[in-house]
């Protein structure tokens, strides 16, 4: 899984610049911080548990994220 850790992100969004440089518009950072900003806000420490319905799908607990699993 590629996830960021909520620690992670917080410090992505601590360490971007305050200015940007004069050949980048300011708009792509803000975007980009709120981006983040929602992210950090969203963020679910997952509780994985076994689906118990026909396709024995895993899902959070919290968030109610699921994913299949293989029958292989």
């Amino acid at each position: 899984m590629n996830d960021f850790t909520k620690e992670e992100l917080k410090m992505i969004y601590w360490n971007l610049p305050l200015q940007t440089p004069e050949r980048e518009s300011p708009q792509i950072y803000s975007l980009l911080m709120l981006k983040i900003k929602s992210m950090i806000d969203n963020y679910c420490e997952h509780e994985w548990r076994q689906g118990q319905h026909l396709f024995n799908d895993v899902f959070c607990t919290k968030c109610n994220k699921s994913f299949p699993v293989s029958k292989e």
